[in-house]
This record gives structure tokens, C-alpha cells and sequence, in this order.
């Protein structure tokens, strides 16, 4: 998975799903949630996070409290042997290109940052795309 998002942690507690209002699909409650269960429009805390290089979850809360993150796009890489070695390059084109759709505006003349999410060596083994 490749998210243009806003945030990394990792939890003391094992993941689990972020609790969603089952109509909308918006997040109800605050919670460190399995990457996996993110999706677009999801709000994270990205304050309470530090240089983490790898991440099982993330800190998710609803979009009406504050905020300083927020999940704007994801796609799924090609399936290949092995982690592709333009990854980051990949990730660049694809964030930038999703993010003004979102955002309303231009990368370059928000002060927004952006960041993103994509797998590693061992967990591209694992199916992680």
C-alpha cells in the first residue's frame, strides 16, 4: 500500500481497526489503528510521533477534533519479484499528483507537507503492496 499521508507511529498494543460510524465510514474515536484499515479522508495525530523508519499503526481520530494529519490518497504498487527501486520516486509522482485534487490548491504554494507510507523489503515479501 501507498498512502499519501501525513503520519508514522507505532502502538504499544496490537492494531486493530479504526472505529467508523457505519453509514459514513468516518472515524468515531480516537484509536491506534492497523495501517491497513486507513482510508482516504482518515484524520491522524502526527504530535505524538517520533522518527519512526517502520510502522504497524498510526494514532487516527474523528476530523472534528484537531488535527494535524490527514490521509488524502492511496493506490496499490505493481506486483513484482521485489520492492521496485524507483519506490520513492513513485511515491512523489503519485502524492503530488493527488494532492491538490484533495487539497484545493498546489503543493507548492501550501504550507501543507506531505509524507507518505509504502512498504518495506519485509513486508513487500509478505504481500505489502
Amino acid at each position: 500500500m501507498l498512502a499519501g499521508a501525513a503520519a508514522l507511529s507505532l502502538a504499544a498494543c496490537g492494531p486493530q481497526d479504526a472505529q467508523r460510524d457505519e453509514a459514513t465510514g468516518e472515524i468515531t474515536a480516537s484509536a491506534e489503528a492497523d495501517v491497513f484499515s486507513l482510508q482516504v479522508g482518515d484524520c491522524l495525530d502526527m504530535s505524538a510521533l517520533a522518527e519512526q523508519t517502520e510502522v504497524e499503526t498510526l494514532p487516527t481520530l474523528p476530523c472534528s477534533d484537531p488535527h494535524d494529519g490527514e490521509v488524502y490518497a492511496e493506490t496499490t504498487l505493481a506486483d513484482a519479484d521485489k520492492l521496485p527501486s524507483d519506490l520513492v520516486a513513485q511515491a512523489e509522482e503519485f502524492c503530488g499528483a493527488e494532492f491538490e485534487p484533495f487539497v484545493g490548491m498546489p503543493y507548492e504554494t501550501s504550507t501543507l507537507e506531505v509524507t507518505y507510507l509504502h512498504p518495506t523489503d519485509a513486508s513487500w515479501g509478505q504481500g505489502d503492496r
